[in-house]
Formats: C-alpha cells, sequence, structure tokens
C-alpha cells in the first residue's frame, strides 16, 4: 500500500556506477570527482525543494522508487548502472539510508530533447 510520494525532475542524468564509483590501482572504490559532483548537484536540489516545502523527506519510512532516465541519444544503456548513483545522492536528504528502498522500478527512454531523470518517491504503508 502507499502513502505519501514525491516527485522530482533533475535536468541531468547521474553517472553510471563505473563512472560513480572507479577502482583505484590498489582495488578500493571510490566516488570520483565526477561523482561528487553529481552527488553535490542532487543534494543542492534536494535541498531547495526541502527548504522552500515542496517536498517533504522520508526520514526513516520505507519507500518505493521510480526512476525514469531520458537520454538525448539512441546509444545503448544498462539502466541498473544509473539506479545506486542515484539512490546514494538520496541518503540522508530525501530518505535516511538507501537501505530503505524496499522496491525499484527503473525506465530509459532515448531520443529525449535533453538528458534528466524523473524520479516518483512512495511512502511503502504496511498492510496489517
Amino acid at each position: 500500500m502507499k502513502g505519501y510520494s514525491v516527485e522530482i525532475e533533475i535536468d541531468e542524468v547521474p553517472p553510471t556506477m563505473n563512472t560513480m564509483y572507479p577502482t583505484s590501482r590498489q582495488g578500493r572504490r571510490y566516488l570520483s570527482k565526477k561523482g561528487k559532483e553529481f552527488k553535490e548537484y542532487v543534494q543542492f536540489h534536494l535541498l531547495n525543494l526541502i527548504n522552500t516545502k515542496r517536498i517533504k523527506p522520508f526520514g526513516d519510512k520505507r519507500v518505493c522508487m521510480y526512476y525514469e532516465f531520458h537520454f538525448k541519444g539512441k546509444r545503448k544503456r544498462d539502466t541498473s548502472n544509473y539506479v545506486k548513483a542515484m539512490e546514494d545522492s538520496f541518503t540522508g536528504l530525501l530518505f535516511d539510508d538507501d537501505e530503505q528502498v524496499d522496491d525499484f522500478r527503473a525506465k530509459r527512454f532515448y531520443h529525449a530533447e535533453y538528458n534528466h531523470t524523473v524520479i516518483k518517491a512512495y511512502e511503502l504503508k504496511e498492510v496489517a
């Protein structure tokens, strides 16, 4: 059962997992410069929406996420590579931890006018 919901649009698509979290020569994963910039961009946008009371965070509630990735070109893309970057960017603002995402769906669209992402988040209510 769904409760409170929000819809957010950002004027970018996230970097892929390999771009956001490359592996060092020592075999460790780290947040890249491009990853940091994307995360800061999303968090700035979210803070603006929260501070102007256009959305309210979910806190520690369970959530369902729906992602639409709109790409300007027609190059093939692995949709699942974009989800984690989005969830990591939302952690601490839209919800406390990305572990709270119990359900998600991601869809890609090609030949968009410009690259952008539409996110719909729903609070999941337990059914007794």
